[in-house]
């Protein structure tokens, strides 16, 4: 053995116990209970593309089943709307924030829930309205229902209301006040934009 074979093997020994530890950190899995407020089988809340079932087998893919989710509707593990109380006690680790479960997994894995999140938000988006759309069309054509919009003065007593509800479920919990004023902030500034950009052309007679 030359110098030059002799100094290359010295360098793939002295490596080999530093990559191991970094191989087996790769390879911790973990294993997520996730709950939902509606019924198995339910179209867009547990069931379709971009649902809650779609967001686990995305995440176990993306992850090469590093991370597996299983995923209750409501009745399977807990009562619906149980969610918060369920997380809060330990018997599951997602409906909720959960800190310490999502603080336990490392950068890689959080990215991929997060990618997964936000791919699953926009397709179960663009999935319900192309449904709701050929539902809406299907019922008027076959089945004689007549759709219109409520009277306006309805509609925004219905928001008063809703506004109403909202900013005392805010004061209540600093967590939801945030929440509530960051959206609303961003509700406001979004509608002067959309008032003259989307909302003209979607006006506009079909």
């Amino acid at each position: 053995m030359d110098r030059r074979e002799f100094i290359a093997a010295g360098v793939t020994l002295a490596g080999a116990p530093l990559a191991a530890p970094s191989i087996a950190r790769a390879q911790t899995s973990f294993n997520r209970k996730m709950t939902n407020a509606y019924g198995p089988g339910s179209p867009f809340y547990v069931e379709g593309p971009g649902s809650p079932t779609d967001f686990c087998k995305k995440v176990a893919a993306m992850s090469d089943g590093r991370i597996t989710i299983q995923h209750f509707a409501a009745g399977e593990l807990i009562p619906a709307l149980e969610g918060f109380d369920a997380v809060r006690s330990g018997a599951v680790e997602m409906n909720a924030a959960n800190a310490n479960a999502w603080a336990s997994l490392p950068a890689d894995l959080q990215a991929i829930v997060q990618t997964a999140a936000m791919a699953c938000n926009l397709e179960s988006h663009t999935w319900c309205e192309a449904n709701n759309a050929s539902a809406l069309k299907d019922m008027i054509e076959n089945d004689g229902v007549i759709a219109d919009v409520l009277p306006e003065d309805v509609v925004m007593e219905l928001k008063s209301v809703t506004d109403s509800v909202l900013s005392e479920f805010a004061t209540q919990d600093p967590a939801a006040r945030k929440v509530h004023d960051a959206f609303m902030a961003f509700k406001a500034e979004h509608s002067e934009w959309a008032a003259i950009s989307e909302k003209p052309y979607q006006s506009l007679p079909v």
